[in-house]
Formats: C-alpha cells, sequence, structure tokens
C-alpha cells in the first residue's frame, strides 16, 4: 500500500472511532544498542547516531501523520535494548556523560522519553552499580529513564536490591527537588522476565485512550455484562486496527521494523479522558467503590480480546497513572480510595503508577512498600512497572503539580505502622518454587 492510499485508510479508520482528533497513547520504538567493547567515547558516538540514524524522520512522519491521516501520536519512546546496558565504562563521569548525551539525541528527535539503561538480578553488579549511578543520571536530563528489576521468578523478590532502590529513590527526589521530586518519574522499579534482545530496530504502538471505552457506553442503563463486554472489545478491536495502519505507515517512514500492537490505554493530562467516566457508566459512583475491580477485571480482558482480534501481540489493558488520570486525581482528592484500595485496583495492570507519597517517607518504609507491589506481581505472575515519587516537601494530602506532560498528584498517605525490622533484612523472597498439592484426609485401613 502506497503512502498516500495508507493515509486515506488512516483516515477512514480514525474517523470510525467517532472521537474528533483521533489518537494513539504510545508509540516505543527499540534500538539494540552497540557491542559492549567500546571506550566511553566510542560509546557515546554509536548510541547518538543509531539514535539519530533510526529517528531521523520521526517528526516529519509524525507531523505528517497528524496534519493528513487525523491521528496523533501522544506519546514518543525510545528504548535502547539491554546491551547497552552492558558497557563496560569504567569511571562515574563517563556514564554521566553518556547519560547527557543520549537525553540530547532524544531530544533532537523529538522523543518524549528515553529508557536508555536497564539491570536485572542476573548481573547483581551491574544493577548495583546503575542504582548508585541513577540519581545522578536523572539529574542530568529530562527525558532519560533508568528501570532497574528487584524481582522475577527465577530470583525471586531480591530484598537487598529493593533496599538499594528505596535508597536511590530517596537520593533522586532529593537531587531534583527543584522540580517536584520528578526525577522519581523517570525512575521504574520493575517485576519480571527481562526483556528480550533484539537484533534490528523495531517499533510498537499501543491502542487510543479511555474516551474510546466512554463513547462505546454512552447509552449502556440496562445493557447486561455481555454487551458491555461486547462494545468495548469491538472499540479496542477499532482502535487496533487503526494503531496496526499507523504502524505500517511509520514502517514505510522510519525504516524500521513494526513489532505490532500492544493491547493497553492509559488516560494522559492534554486529552482531559479518564477510567472514572467509564466506571460510572457502568454504575459506579467513583473509583473505589464496591465492585470496581470487578469491573476492571472485566474493562481488561474486553480489551485484551479486542485488540487481539485485529492481531494485537500482547499488552496489560487499561492502565492506571494516576497522575495522569485527572479522574483518578479527583477521585484521590475527594478520598474515594487510598493506597490500599489503590494497591488492589492497579494489581491488575503492573502496579501502582505515577503516584506521589509524602517526602518525609523513610528508606524503610519505601522498601517495604516497593517490596510489596513487586511480591504481588510476583504472586500473580505478572509484570510490575512502578513508578513512585517520592515528593520532597510534600506532605500527605498536599498536590504535585508536574506539568502539562505528566499532570499532578495527591500525596497518598501511608501507614504508620514500624515496618524497620523487615526492611533491614537480607536475602531473597521466593524465586523457583512449586506450591504443595494439598493432600486430602485419608483414613487408614
Amino acid at each position: 500500500m502506497d503512502k498516500t492510499a495508507c493515509l486515506d485508510k488512516i483516515r477512514k479508520l480514525a474517523a470510525a472511532q467517532g472521537a474528533e482528533g483521533a489518537d494513539l497513547r504510545q508509540l516505543r520504538i527499540t534500538l539494540p544498542g552497540p557491542g559492549p567493547a567500546l571506550s566511553a567515547e566510542g560509546a557515546t558516538e554509536a548510541l547518538q547516531e543509531q539514535i539519530l540514524s533510526a529517528c531521523a524522520a520521526l517528526p516529519a512522519a509524525c507531523a505528517e501523520l497528524e496534519e493528513q491521516g487525523a491521528v496523533r501520536i501522544a506519546e514518543k519512546i525510545l528504548t535502547l535494548s539491554p546491551t547497552a546496558s552492558s558497557l563496560r565504562l569504567s569511571e562515574k563521569e563517563d556514564w554521566l556523560a553518556l547519560s547527557a548525551a543520549l537525553d540530547n539525541a532524544a531530544e533532537s528527535v523529538g522523543a518524549d522519553r528515553l529508557l536508555a539503561f536497564s539491570a536485572g538480578l542476573e548481573d547483581m553488579e551491574r544493577l548495583s552499580l546503575f542504582l548508585a549511578l541513577a540519581p545522578e543520571m536523572l539529574q542530568t536530563g529530562k527525558r532519560l529513564e533508568l528501570s532497574v528489576c528487584c524481582a522475577d521468578p527465577t530470583h525471586g523478590l531480591d530484598m537487598d536490591a529493593v533496599r538499594m532502590a528505596a535508597a536511590a529513590l530517596l537520593k533522586t527526589a532529593q537531587l531534583t527537588e527543584q522540580d517536584c521530586s520528578s526525577g522519581c518519574l523517570r525512575f521504574l522499579v520493575t517485576a519480571g522476565e527481562a526483556a528480550p534482545q533484539e537484533k534490528d530496530a523495531c517499533f510498537t504502538l499501543s491502542l487510543g485512550g479511555p474516551k474510546l471505552l466512554a463513547a462505546a457506553f454512552a447509552d449502556v442503563e440496562d445493557a447486561d455484562f455481555a454487551e458491555l463486554e461486547a462494545r468495548a472489545e469491538e472499540a479496542a478491536q477499532r482502535s487496533a486496527e487503526l494503531a496496526r495502519t499507523v504502524g505500517e505507515y511509520l514502517s514505510a517512514a522510519l525504516g524500521l521494523r513494526f513489532a505490532g500492537v500492544l493491547a493497553e490505554m492509559a488516560a494522559i493530562p492534554s486529552a482531559s479522558d479518564s477510567v472514572i467516566e467509564i466506571l460510572q457508566q457502568m454504575g459506579l459512583e467513583d473509583c473505589g467503590a464496591q465492585g470496581t475491580i470487578a469491573a476492571l477485571l472485566m474493562l481488561n480482558g474486553a480489551i485484551c480480546r479486542g485488540a487481539a482480534k485485529a492481531g494485537a501481540i500482547g499488552g496489560r489493558g487499561l492502565l492506571l497513572p494516576v497522575s495522569r488520570d485527572i479522574g483518578l486525581i479527583n477521585s484521590a482528592l475527594g478520598s474515594a480510595f487510598d493506597w490500599g484500595r489503590l494497591e488492589a485496583l492497579s494489581g491488575l495492570s503492573g502496579g501502582p503508577q505515577y503516584i506521589a507519597v509524602g517526602g518525609d517517607t523513610g528508606c524503610g518504609k519505601l522498601t517495604g512498600l516497593l517490596a510489596d507491589e513487586l511480591a504481588l506481581a510476583l504472586a500473580a505472575k505478572r509484570e510490575a512497572e512502578l513508578r513512585i515519587i517520592v515528593a520532597r516537601g510534600f506532605l500527605s494530602g498536599d498536590v504535585v503539580d508536574f506539568g502539562d506532560e505528566n499532570g499532578i498528584a495527591p500525596v497518598l498517605a501511608l501507614s504508620e505502622l514500624n515496618n524497620a525490622p523487615f526492611a533491614r533484612r537480607h536475602g531473597r523472597i521466593g524465586g523457583k518454587y512449586i506450591l504443595p498439592q494439598r493432600q486430602g484426609n485419608r483414613q487408614k485401613s
């Protein structure tokens, strides 16, 4: 299909969604990274060149897509494959210089975020190095992100890694305090299997936002759950079809392989849409009312099934990024839910994201908070991606404004109970284990 025909098809698919100014929430480009045996100067040049060459056409392609195809890409994310994290740079200054250079390269191609470095439990030396460097790395730029995996099915939940991550988060909050501790927004603590190594540059696209479901549920007062599921599936399928066609267009425009569509929906501040509207259309007064978890479970399943019909390759369904969802913000301000309720709700879709806790939160309490979320992910055999902001200078009940891109976050209260002795313990929890089969009571003959 040539470009003109592709853009024409995109316009028709966007119009069929019934939402003015259709959008797709995320474009994620993954770059393979150079080999590890490079000098500091060589690594910086190689990675910069890779970003600039692979994404040179990105601004023009997205502008043309919005102007002629009537579809906007809300967020453009670059991810360096794990090989970039295996670089053997000996000096701290080299890592910081590399971080600054990559941040500048991402800005020059119009990327909103760059996940540059990641580490997991398979290499504790590398994980410890990144956690030591993370605060200053995140201080150097506005786009650079760093991810540390502290729990996976093989190694279990490593409490030493979690405690180091908590300490690094607190230091990041301190160093970026002048900017509302926003460095924490780009510090990901995760659980799950290591990301696969990509051999070539490729990209994925997510679905549109919750407004698609809100439009589908416009007149559902008397509908049963089967009809609700059918409407949600149809909306997700249409969005995935749009994303797939946009992917074909971008693949030709960028010269990159389109890896597929991810069945994920999330609110963003600029769209002013929210999961709350959908829940209210289903008959719940607000997020946190009894039945909310059941409603989210239904929506997640419908989104994933509908997108799969259009060829989606996976995804987590309906995400709950608190500071980016205007409805969730208002619900939190109105005390519709607390941390415990949010923990249960977000457990269906990858754990708490874009959530602020008080600047007086100590390392022990933060360690326990992270450990709880990672443990829930392990128990449910799912991935987790946590973004917790320790808002220096703010206390429970305050509101932190992160700007247009990341919205505002009410500071949630945590338990006042002491967990310090637990958080100081060393070692791992879980790992490769098999729950014993339940044995019925047997009577001896």
